[in-house]
């Protein structure tokens, strides 16, 4: 990993060049109109996690595991980055035909707060019958987070639950083994995402 080059705790934190680590406060970024399609990671990711489905059962790292997964970290209330994001990632896994069937979406709330399992749920399936949608406690979401080396935060505080999360928007693919294959960065597009999907996926065996 790159030497870590912190420019503020409400801004951005990066490093420039291959194998850097990239955190981006999105809320920041986009004002800041910088690219988010960067790759960035702060860790590789690995570990064990408890968090709670969209119907209400538990979920742990061993769920990542006999098929491989796209997980992503968001919020039901984000206007308009995991929207988005997510219907990218639907449309990326219908591109890939068969190879797309065999991939399982998983959407993490990054503001149990707000997400509770009806909420998750109702927005999940709103893309698709077939994304697995997680939330939990603060502390659940904090450790699965810290598993993915995802990152996010609360700002815009105007009271009570009117707040927006700034966080990380990457996918990680995992292999059936729940093992860590590649990030997959937002705003590239459907097509540049399952040739990234399917190019990841052949590499380790998996396509």
């Amino acid at each position: 990993m790159g030497k870590l080059l912190r420019l503020s705790f409400a801004g951005l934190i990066f490093t420039a060049g291959f194998g850097g680590t990239v955190w981006l406060g999105l809320t920041v970024a986009e004002r800041a109109g910088l690219d988010l399609s960067l790759p960035f990671v702060t860790r590789e990711p690995g570990g064990a996690f408890l968090l709670t489905d969209h119907t209400g059962k538990p979920f742990t790292q061993n769920g990542l595991k006999g098929r491989p997964t796209l997980v992503y970290f968001g919020y039901t209330f984000c206007p308009d980055i995991c929207p988005t994001h997510l219907a990218d990632t639907m449309q990326a896994l219908d591109r890939l035909g068969a190879l797309g069937k065999k991939i399982q979406p998983i959407f993490i709330s990054i503001d149990p707060e707000r997400d509770t399992v009806e909420q998750v749920k109702g927005y999940v399936t709103h893309f698709s019958d077939t994304m697995i949608g997680l939330t939990g406690t603060s502390a659940q979401v904090s450790q699965a987070a810290k598993v993915f080396g995802a990152s996010y935060r609360k700002v815009d505080v105007r009271s009570g639950d009117d707040y927006h999360m700034d966080h990380s928007a990457l996918s990680y693919l995992m292999d059936r083994n729940g093992k860590f294959l590649a990030t997959v960065p937002p705003h590239i597009g459907p097509d540049a995402m399952a040739e990234k999907i399917r190019t990841a996926l052949k590499k380790a065996g998996e396509a």
